[in-house]
């Protein structure tokens, strides 16, 4: 699950950072930390994607040729979210976005907000009818197995 998704520009400078569970900290201190991780793993030289452990969770960062850093904090589901950071970095690329320049504006913003929204939501559509047509099979042969299911069922 991601809990933490977003873009800065070189140098740490924030674009877009999308909290999708509650995480305390500013977006300054979050855009900082990425930084010194992207820092440090470029001494290291861990590859394309770059992912460093933060006890239960891990942070990956994907890189774009256009000096912005796509990237998300998750506790699950690491291979789909490294493959998406990618995708995101390509689609950045792929954008009418300049190469960073050293300021960020609303076409930037708006832009990686439209690339980040195709990809990921912050709630779950969901209609509660379809739940119900998709279970409703279980829930009667379920109940079939009591005698008081099988009157209800019956009536």
């Amino acid at each position: 699950m991601i809990k933490l998704m977003g873009v800065i520009a070189e140098g740490g400078v924030p674009v877009l950072i999308r909290s999708l569970q509650e995480i305390k900290g500013e977006k300054k201190l979050i855009a900082g930390l990425i930084e010194a991780v992207k820092a440090i793993s470029s001494v290291v030289g861990t590859g394309e994607i770059r992912k460093l452990d933060f006890r239960e969770d891990r942070l990956l960062l994907m890189d774009s040729r256009k000096k912005y850093t796509v990237f998300a904090l998750v506790d699950t589901a690491e291979e789909y979210i490294e493959r998406l950071l990618y995708i995101i970095a390509e689609k950045i690329d792929q954008s009418d976005i300049p190469v960073f320049e050293g300021y960020i504006d609303k076409l930037i913003i708006n832009t990686v907000s439209g690339i980040i929204d195709t990809y990921v939501s912050g709630t779950i559509g969901v209609d509660v009818v379809d739940i119900f047509v998709d279970i409703w099979d279980s829930i009667v042969q379920s109940l079939k197995r009591y005698k008081k299911g099988l009157a209800l069922v019956e009536n």
